[in-house]
């Protein structure tokens, strides 16, 4: 609820499944894995700690998660038709497709996009994509893909931002 403060706490898996979800930003949500599954978009803004999250919204509104936690996993988002938004507080790991019209990928720490034999990792947007991270590393193995890319139009916009020997951009097949 945008004007309450609420909170779901547990440490197993939690699923929102409604038309749109509205999250206020005194409102929480700490679970091992998040599943979004909405019509309308979900707005997610509240102080989230998951180790874990997916979406789908399978027609129009905008998908944003506001998170913290020492790893973020996405594991995919479907939100073709959609802008999408993911800051996270610490390190962000992408398993799988994660597709939406514009996207706005912000992580304090490392993003990494993996793909293996199993899963493709890819950050795909549609009219433009900003990421920001203090490291960047892109990794296929096993015979996977993975790639960050953007089509139609819109500018693509990758900045590193850190310091240190950890800082920089890997792009490797393994």
């Amino acid at each position: 609820s945008p004007n309450n403060y609420s909170l779901i706490r547990t440490a197993d898996d939690v699923t929102l499944t409604a038309q749109q979800v509205t999250q206020g930003a005194d409102s929480k949500i700490q679970a091992d894995t998040l599943t979004v599954l909405t019509q309308q978009g979900a707005l997610l803004a509240g102080a989230n700690s998951v180790n874990t999250f997916s979406a789908f919204n399978a027609l129009f509104g905008d998908v944003a998660f506001n998170n913290a936690s020492s790893l973020l996993t996405v594991t995919g988002v479907d939100a073709a038709s959609s802008n999408l938004t993911l800051s996270q507080a610490g390190d962000l790991l992408v398993t799988g497709l994660v597709m939406s019209g514009p996207q706005t990928i912000a992580t304090t720490g490392k993003l990494t996009v993996l793909g293996d034999a199993a899963n493709s990792g890819q950050l795909s947007a549609f009219g433009g994509q900003t990421i920001s991270a203090h490291a960047i590393d892109v990794v296929a193995q096993d015979g996977g893909s993975a790639f960050i890319g953007n089509d139609g139009a819109g500018d693509q916009v990758i900045t590193v931002a850190g310091g240190g020997s950890s800082a920089g951009l890997d792009v490797r097949t393994v």
